[in-house]
């Protein structure tokens, strides 16, 4: 958007320890507020509740997270962590099958989570301002 609300935003989920746990983080640009951030957000996270994802930006999405997989799998403390991880699950080989379940999310599934996961009542958000 023409607005630059934040220097820096991202987001991850705690999905092997916690399901449907999203949290988005964001350092805001001087001069912009809480609200105005928070609205933006909103008005970007919108939209994937509302109406369906295009099966092609979709799989879009799908091949960049691949791509990022296989690139971090020649990472060894990467990989070792993944392989920790599923031990911890009961399954070590979670860690072969990132890719196979990336795959397997569909447009619908995707809608159906947003609205389940991304309702302003399921939000809890923390402030962190610094001291001048």
């Amino acid at each position: 958007n023409d607005q630059p609300y934040f220097n820096h935003v991202g987001a991850h989920t705690t999905e092997a320890i916690d399901p449907g746990l999203l949290v988005i983080t964001g350092s805001l640009n001087d001069g912009v507020t809480f609200e105005a951030a928070e609205q933006a957000l909103q008005a970007v996270l919108q939209p994937l509740q509302d109406q369906i994802v295009a099966h092609k930006e979709l799989e879009k999405a799908q091949n960049q997270l691949e791509a990022h997989s296989t690139y971090m799998a020649v990472d060894l403390l990467h990989r070792v962590q993944e392989l920790a991880m599923g031990t911890i699950l009961g399954d070590t080989h979670l860690v072969n099958q990132e890719v196979a379940h990336i795959q397997q999310v569909t447009p619908s599934a995707l809608h159906s989570a947003a609205q389940s996961v991304l309702r302003v009542d399921n939000c809890a958000t923390i402030h962190y301002q610094r001291e001048d």
